[in-house]
């Protein structure tokens, strides 16, 4: 099902790209960047959902937190109140799934969006990380 959404994303991507004019090349190599930095948070977010369900018991909602916590992506960020934007932008990076790139894709670039995009790429290391850590504290069913 995964295959489908990246396909219907690049088909979304080069018809939006068609009609928003995203003119120079800077702004192309920005967008891609920002994009597998997106990429980053969503795999730094499932890993660490993974390595928390090796520990705990009662997992059944870590699938409904994660999804709860990726809907806040499909917002613009600019619609939440300060603290609520820091927290989507450096602390669970996840303004960097949708709303950065599409920022560059409306021409509203700003160079602050590489923090994050750092940010974004040290969440992927912290959940590769604690998966692994978690992997080795793993005894078997139960905790």
């Amino acid at each position: 099902t995964n295959v489908g959404l990246v396909l219907e994303g690049l088909v979304m991507l080069i018809v939006s790209l068609s009609f928003t004019g995203i003119g120079s090349i800077f702004n192309i190599i920005h967008f891609i960047i920002l994009f597998i930095c997106g990429i980053c948070v969503i795999c730094g977010l499932n890993l660490i959902i993974a390595a928390i369900s090796f520990k705990w018991v009662g997992n059944s909602r870590l699938r409904e937190i994660n999804e709860t916590i990726q809907t806040f992506a499909k917002y613009p960020a600019t619609i939440f109140p300060q603290i609520f934007k820091i927290t989507l932008s450096l602390i669970i990076p996840v303004g960097m799934i949708a709303f950065f790139p599409a920022e560059v894709l409306l021409g509203r670039t700003d160079n602050l969006y590489f923090l994050p995009a750092i940010l974004s790429v040290n969440f992927l290391v912290l959940g590769r990380f604690l998966y692994h850590h978690m992997i080795k504290l793993y005894e078997g069913v139960g905790g």
